[in-house]
């Protein structure tokens, strides 16, 4: 992730899916909240903020240190901070849960490369498209105003996050679309499933995995 603020974001969605029954999610939302309480803690460092954070994880090396139940829990902590291959493993899930598991193969494979593609681009190639000279005259300008006023110290960092999390979304969404032209395009037969919402007749979650 890019900053504090796009774990922030992947958190959010994270801990919504995780609220309607996705089990995979749970981990999700512990591994994005740990890296928004270290990002927290090291990028914003001076502030009550990074501070809060840092104490937090001070107390939680404190807390799990010296015992078997301690060791687990870092273990798993730690495990859960691999939110990737969690994605992988939902978008696979998926698959096998689906009447059609040649096409959501092709659609989920899709759709993760696009992520995993377009994030790799993004953090490669942001120095050369901050260098653009209408992108360079803006981010200057921003970083500029924004220093006038330590309240607006943390803006750069949430312009630049949401436009991460927006470009990781449109790049998985683009190469979902090309896996599903793919599918078409090999006459592969469409689901006829119709979308759970994951709700007992009686209104209760459905937990699932995927």
């Amino acid at each position: 992730m890019a900053n504090y603020v796009a774990s922030l974001v992947s958190l959010a969605e994270n801990a919504r899916a995780a609220k309607g029954g996705n089990i995979l999610r749970h981990v999700s939302t512990v591994g994005h909240a740990t890296k928004v309480i270290t990002k927290l803690a090291t990028q914003e460092s001076g502030t009550a903020a990074g501070k809060l954070c840092q104490a937090l994880v001070d107390t939680f090396d404190k807390a799990t240190q010296g015992s078997k139940i301690g060791s687990a829990v870092r273990a798993g902590v730690k495990l859960s901070r691999h939110t990737d291959p969690i994605s992988a493993i939902c978008g696979f899930a998926r698959t096998v849960q689906s009447d059609t598991p040649a096409r959501a193969f092709l659609e989920e494979t899709a759709s993760f490369m696009g992520m995993i593609i377009t994030e790799g681009a993004m953090v490669k190639y942001a120095k050369d498209i901050a260098n653009i000279k209408g992108i360079n005259k803006l981010n200057n300008g921003l970083q500029k105003f924004c220093t006038k006023d330590k309240a607006l110290h943390p803006v750069p960092a949430i312009v630049y996050g949401v436009l991460f999390c927006a470009g990781s979304a449109l790049g998985q969404a683009a190469f979902k679309k090309a896996g599903t032209w793919v599918a078409d395009k090999l006459g592969l037969a469409k689901s006829k499933t119709p979308p759970d919402n994951h709700k007992t007749e009686d209104g209760k979650v459905k937990y699932y995995w995927g």
